[in-house]
């Protein structure tokens, strides 16, 4: 095949495809004009009759047993965190304190 075959096959496929895109095009095109308007509810009308400011949205709610419980939950938690720091810290003073006392008794012997 020559050159110049090569160059009009291609141009002949090019020339398909472009005329397959414009009738596709055109067929979308025609599809669009012809379809007709759907009726929308009543309640989607009031809905965008409101305007954007006062869309409505759906409020989920978390139950107020949910909340009390969370919160029980929390306080427990803290409660215990805070007596084990106390007894964590009582322990230790009376072990340096215990050290402190036997370190010094010598002093007892000559007084």
């Amino acid at each position: 095949m020559s050159i110049e075959q090569q160059e009009s096959i291609k141009m002949s496929i090019q020339t398909t495809m472009e005329s397959k895109k414009e009738m596709w095009i055109e067929q979308v095109l025609d599809a669009a004009d012809t379809k007709s308007q759907i009726e929308i509810s009543e309640n989607l009308k009031q809905r965008l009759e409101l305007g954007s400011n006062e869309t409505i949205f759906m409020q989920s709610r978390i139950p107020l047993k949910t909340i009390w419980l969370a919160a029980a939950s929390i306080l427990i938690l803290v409660t215990i965190n805070f007596t084990t720091i106390k007894y964590a810290s009582e322990k230790n003073n009376k072990q340096e304190t215990n050290s402190e006392t036997e370190y010094f008794t010598y002093l007892e012997q000559v007084v």
